[in-house]
């Protein structure tokens, strides 16, 4: 054929039931049965999907008419106890392609040594965000940014204070005094920084705890609405809030569940928008992400390396604002050659795969849109348990929404045990060789007196009890 004819070719519009029987002969088979499979979500996937399963239009996907680019900016979090040595890996990852100023604050053991005037000397904080997450040191933090003579910030600078504790097995007070420090700080950053995002909605502690896309993207949607709902106390209206928000989530190793996951949030974002009669435009959502540590092993970590790939894939073919890739030498983050491949992963993403001149890589894929719908109606059913229930402080205070996640958690690891599931290095080609597993802080006696106790929900790793020879 010559490219004229190439160029002008037409396919025939082919009935499912001819798909459906090529795909028969493909597997040899008089039924396609064997081809279905049940995910963690309870979602069944269909081995041939068309646009019949798509219940919404594909015009009217997520990101249509809210981006005429793609945006993402490399957000690699630095690992460092030390301030200068922090300061001078700040220098050296600048020139290798870091675009935020991005670090592990509660890592950090001087603190008081941190001085953003120094970290304006090697990133102009009027163009380069910020994102700061801290689970510990949010009003240390806060303070030292007012200290400094600017008057323009961007980024984020926040603290979770609802998920940030739950692997201990606390939940600040209401009423306490943490949570009126936290409102009266939101206001002072505010005022001086108005395009500073300093409330996070961060998914991260349920996604390394077990919990499946659907109870990440409840537990999100929750989360944010009780933090409107505590800001209207001062008298803030729900679309100032909003724009304060940044979402931080965990991306795992379903590829194409990850990219509808982050899609469907957009669209879950967009409904509560209209709830508050806000337009999601106004208020367009950003999203940061890191990937899995709930899905990395300590055997063989160079597998770590295909595993992060496939997630910071998945990410940016979801739309994240904002991405992180975890080091694949889990036990060492801040180890120099780890942290390289974790930053070219994104630099290859970017400069070789073009995944940046895209708005919107996944748009219009059958099995992704029909993935994306069914985790919007499955993840706002479950939301709206969870508010008929008072809400995410209260589920979490009560333990219904760590039982549900645990639940969850059990299944995952009986399929990596009885090898439903493979992983590879870990359940599958795996050495005899044991290694000692990381050191998880789990919860603690040292009950706070600003906080109440509750069921904690622990970190964990899919491989430790491999790694441990306990299978």
């Amino acid at each position: 054929m010559s490219i004229r004819e190439i160029k002008n070719a037409v396919f025939p519009n082919n009935k499912y039931e001819i798909w459906e029987q090529v795909a028969l002969k493909t597997i040899k088979s008089h039924s396609l049965e064997t081809l279905y499979s049940e995910t963690y979500e309870g979602i069944k996937l269909s081995p041939i999907y068309t646009k019949k399963g798509v219940k919404n239009r594909l015009e009217d996907s997520y990101s249509r008419g809210l981006y005429i680019k793609n945006n993402r900016r490399i957000a690699q979090k630095l690992y460092c106890t030390n301030w200068d040595d922090l300061t001078r890996q700040m220098v050296k990852a600048k020139e290798c392609g870091q675009e935020t100023v991005s670090f592990d604050v509660d890592n950090l053991h001087d603190t008081a040594k941190l001085d953003f005037g120094e970290l304006s000397n090697i990133f102009n904080l009027r163009t380069t965000p910020l994102l700061l997450f801290t689970k510990y040191n949010f009003q240390l933090i806060a303070r030292k940014l007012l200290q400094i003579d600017a008057d323009h910030v961007i980024g984020a600078l926040a603290v979770d204070l609802i998920s940030s504790q739950l692997k201990r097995g606390y939940l600040y007070k209401l009423e306490g005094q943490t949570w009126a420090d936290w409102k009266e700080m939101i206001c002072k950053l505010d005022a001086k920084y108005p395009s500073l995002r300093t409330i996070v909605i961060d998914s991260t502690p349920y996604h390394n705890s077990g919990a499946n896309a659907i109870q990440e993207l409840a537990a999100s949607l929750s989360e944010a609405i009780h933090y409107i709902e505590e800001m209207q106390k001062l008298g803030w209206e729900p679309h100032r809030t909003m724009k304060k928000m940044i979402f931080h989530f965990s991306i795992g190793n379903h590829f194409f569940m990850e990219i509808a996951k982050l899609r469907a949030f957009r669209l879950l974002w967009k409904t509560v928008c209209s709830a508050y009669e806000i337009d999601p435009v106004e208020c367009n959502p950003l999203i940061s992400a890191e990937t899995s540590t709930f899905t990395k092993s300590l055997l063989e970590p160079y597998n770590n390396i295909l595993r992060s790939g496939n997630e910071a894939f998945a990410a940016v073919a979801g739309g994240v604002n904002f991405l992180h890739v975890a080091p694949f030498n889990i036990s060492d983050p801040s180890d120099e050659f780890a942290m390289r491949i974790a930053r070219n992963t994104q630099l290859l993403l970017r400069e070789e795969s073009y995944l940046d001149k895209v708005v919107d890589p996944a748009g219009g894929s059958f099995y992704v849109e029909t993935l994306t719908g069914e985790l919007v109606e499955k993840a706002w059913e479950l939301f709206q348990t969870i508010d008929k229930k008072a809400g995410i402080y209260s589920v979490l205070q009560s333990g219904w929404f760590q039982s549900i996640v645990k639940g969850t958690l059990s299944k995952r690891i009986e399929d990596i045990e009885t090898r439903k599931k493979s992983m590879i290095g870990v359940n599958v080609f795996k050495q005899d060789s044991n290694v000692a597993s990381l050191h998880i802080s789990k919860s603690d006696d040292n009950h706070e007196m600003d906080s109440v106790k509750i069921e904690p929900l622990e970190q964990v790793r899919l491989a430790e009890k491999s790694e441990s020879g306990d299978f």
